[in-house]
Formats: C-alpha cells, sequence, structure tokens
C-alpha cells in the first residue's frame, strides 16, 4: 500500500533524530495527463512524484530540508547533514515551539474509479469533446490530468496525520481561427465530469463572434463567471487572512476585525469539509483546520493562523499552518452562493459585460487589495437582458474590498476552480455594478 511506504520513510528519519522535536512530510502524487491540440490527442503521460520535507529543532534553533529521491542512504545524509547545519545556526529568539498535534486519517475527497482510470478513460472523454467540436467545425485545444495525491505528515512525539485524495482537471479551449471560448472543470471523480452538458455552452458561444463590437473603458456592469471571480477571490484570501499579515499591520483588515468592510450580501469562510473543496483536514502542524468565517454579511470576522501568529496574536492556532512557509492561509475559501441563476442575471442587465475569465493577474497594492489583470477567452456584450455579441479583451484594475461593496448578486450555484496559489476555491458567480476597466485591446 502506498501508505505502508510513505509511513515506513517517515518513521525511518523520525528514528534517525534525537532532535528536541522534529517532523517530516512525505507525498506521492501520480499524475496522468493527456494533451490534445487541433482536435487531436497528441501527448499521454505517466508520472508518479516523490517528495520529503524534514525539520528538525534543537532548542531555538531549526531548520528544514527538502530531496525527491527515496534511497534511504540518501535520506540518511540529508538528515545528518540538516542537523549539522541547524546545530550551528544562532538561536531565534522569535521561535515558537510545535504542539504535539493528533493523529488523522482521512481519504473522504477519495474516488475508487478515478483511482483506478487509465489512459482509455482520459481518452474517450477527450474523444467526445472532440467530437462535439466536429459538429460546428470547430477544433479544440486543453488537457485531462488525473492526479492520484497521498500524504502523510508525522512528528517526534509519535503523532500522524494521513491524507488520500483524487483530482481531475480538464481544460478546454474551442476555437474558430483567432476566436476562442473557454471550459474548465475540476472534481474528485472522473464520473463527475458530464462533458456533453458542460461543453455545450462553450461551443454555443462560438458563434456570438459573429456580433463583435466596441465596449468602452471606465465602470462598467459585470457578471463574473466562476474562473473570474475565483481569480479575485484567490487573491483576496492570499492578500487578506494571513494571520501573519495580520499581526504585522499588512492586511486591509488589520485593526478592522468586527467592522463592515464589504458588502453586507458577501460572505467567505474557510471550509475543508466542504464537498467541493480539495484539502486535507489537519495542517502539518497536526492541528485539526478549524472553519473559519472571514467574512460574514461583510464584517470582517476572523484570519487564519499558526502556532507562531496565533501566539503573538494571542489567540489559538486554527490548523492554517505550511510545511516551510512562514504564513498561515487559507486552503479551502469559500464564497456562499445568492439567491438568482446566472441566466436572471443575465436578463437582469440593462447594459453590461459577461467575463469568462482572467489572465495576467497580479498584485498591486497587498494592503490596499489593488489587483490588475486582462480578460481572455470571451468576453461578451449584454443588451437589454440578452448577449449579443462579443467585445474586445480589456484591462482592469480594481480595488478587490470596495468592489465587494458593489456586489449585485451572486448565482445560487457554488464551483470549484482549482490551480493557482495554495490550491483552490470554491465560487458562484457574481454580479458587480461599477467594475473599473482601465483600457481595451485591439483583439
Amino acid at each position: 500500500m502506498v501508505r505502508d511506504r510513505l509511513e515506513h520513510f517517515a518513521d525511518l528519519l523520525i528514528g534517525y533524530s534525537d532532535a528536541d522535536y522534529c517532523r517530516v512530510n512525505v507525498s506521492i502524487s501520480e499524475n496522468s495527463l493527456t494533451r490534445f491540440a487541433n482536435s487531436q490527442i497528441h501527448q499521454n503521460l505517466e508520472q508518479e512524484q516523490f517528495g520529503i520535507v524534514l525539520e528538525l529543532v534543537y532548542g531555538k534553533k531549526h531548520g528544514i530540508s527538502s530531496m525527491n529521491i527515496s534511497d534511504e542512504e540518501a535520506l540518511k545524509r540529508m538528515h545528518d547533514r540538516l542537523k549539522t547545519f541547524v546545530l550551528s545556526y544562532p538561536d531565534d529568539d522569535t521561535f515558537v515551539p510545535y504542539p504535539e498535534g493528533g493523529n488523522f486519517s482521512n481519504s473522504s475527497k477519495w474516488d475508487d474509479a478515478t483511482g483506478e482510470s487509465g489512459s482509455s478513460e482520459r481518452a474517450a472523454l477527450v474523444g467526445t469533446t472532440i467530437n462535439e467540436a466536429k459538429k460546428i467545425d470547430a477544433l479544440v485545444f486543453g488537457s485531462l490530468n488525473v492526479k492520484k495525491s497521498f500524504n502523510i505528515v508525522a512528528n517526534k512525539y509519535g503523532n500522524k496525520g494521513y491524507n488520500q485524495n483524487t483530482y481531475v482537471d480538464l481544460q478546454v479551449i474551442p476555437a474558430h481561427g483567432d476566436n476562442t471560448t473557454y471550459l474548465h472543470q475540476f472534481s474528485h471523480a472522473l464520473g463527475d465530469i458530464n462533458i456533453l452538458d458542460s461543453l455545450a455552452e462553450p461551443l454555443s458561444r462560438l458563434s456570438l463572434y459573429k456580433d463583435h463590437g466596441e465596449f468602452p473603458s471606465g465602470e462598467q456592469t459585470v457578471i463574473l463567471e466562476p474562473n473570474a471571480a475565483g481569480d479575485m477571490m484567490r487573491f483576496l484570501n492570499y492578500m487578506v487572512f494571513s494571520g501573519k499579515a495580520y499581526n504585522e499591520k499588512q492586511s486591509y483588515i488589520s485593526d478592522k476585525l468586527g467592522t463592515q468592510v464589504t458588502g453586507s450580501n458577501i460572505f467567505f469562510y474557510d471550509d475543508q469539509a466542504h464537498p467541493l473543496t480539495m484539502g486535507a483536514p489537519f495542517d502539518p502542524e497536526l492541528t485539526e483546520r478549524k472553519k473559519l468565517s472571514l467574512l460574514e454579511g461583510g464584517k470582517a470576522i476572523e484570519v487564519a493562523h499558526d502556532t507562531k501568529s496565533a501566539s503573538i496574536a494571542g489567540t489559538a492556532s486554527t490548523g492554517h499552518a505550511l510545511f516551510g512557509h512562514s504564513m498561515p492561509i487559507c486552503l479551502n475559501p469559500v464564497l456562499q452562493g445568492g439567491d438568482v441563476s446566472r441566466d436572471e442575471m443575465i436578463k437582469g442587465t440593462e447594459n453590461g459585460l459577461l467575463i469568462t475569465r482572467f489572465n495576467y493577474t497580479n498584485i498591486v497594492n497587498r494592503k490596499k487589495t489593488m489587483f490588475t489583470g486582462m480578460t481572455r477567452n470571451g468576453v461578451y456584450r449584454v443588451k437589454d437582458g440578452k448577449i449579443l455579441g462579443t467585445a474586445n479583451n480589456m484591462r482592469f484594475t480594481i480595488n478587490i474590498m470596495e468592489t465587494l461593496k458593489k456586489v449585485a448578486a451572486l448565482e445560487n450555484k457554488q464551483y470549484f476552480i482549482g490551480g493557482g496559489w495554495f490550491g483552490g476555491i470554491v465560487v458562484p458567480s457574481m454580479k458587480i455594478d461599477g467594475f473599473n476597466f482601465t483600457g481595451t485591446t485591439a483583439f
């Protein structure tokens, strides 16, 4: 069993150590990837990735080392060299001892059929995608990645946390010439992806390019579909809700807990137990991940802490540590949905844009939550409740917190959007009045 293999290496390294505290993280991921372009499968890859991270603590001296080979002699050398280095370090007077932690075992995000699937199952799904596109003389480009992930964290106190999950990532870009649309789906289970239903809308939207028109920059009404909304909210999570940033007065909500910071319809939380999320129920300190209310009715309520940031803040860890990083962060953020469908959002829009996704997104000013990027793979003009056609791609620069004061509606369905920094996010589509576009492109 994979678990036995992971435990063997964890026990081996802990057995080597005479440190006051040591912990080890051992992971194996099995990636199965099918790529396709010009409506042809051109690559199938199978890859196993092994990783191990070791931390040793002697008094207030501590250090981390990692490697990606499973040779036992090499692991012993890694341990011995790390010990030599750590003992040579000066004391870290800011160091906070790690907790003993607990024991965990989780496979709630594992699907047996997905774990047993192979290239034929991937080829069948991609083949259906290609055949559907051929019906309208479109080409498709993209990839299908099926991943099996196994991970164990163990420490000197004899406590362990084990997690395994399956993960499916399907990306499809349908194209007519230079005109493209977009589909990106994620799930725990390959069987959850109904490609016929999912692909129908992106394929039908290719015909909208025949009615292409200009749309001015400035503040506009937009409907952000899940990929765009997820990109924005993922950056917000990174910029705002780390306990370290909060303690250092680098968060927008530093000294603002309990105050109104967004519109009253915004409920944002971190919840590993949400059925769409992918994460483990424990962190690398073997502390249970607490469900956090980050924004409740627009009020800032909580931030994510590990042991060190919690000690500085005078509170308890929320179970949001990262191995090898000093910044605790939410790995399973969820934006609560609303009470209208996406179609109803469109029907209720007098003049605006429907945005498929963003690209080249980045932070302008972290503390002010300034965020910039471009639109991509489909910008659609909405007039009097109907999608009329497409518009050129646009550049935007926004203050996310201020933008969240202008959310007019949230979709009554949620979607998991994977990838990006520190995992994925669960979001609905959102309609925003006054989204700031700073320029347009020629395409």
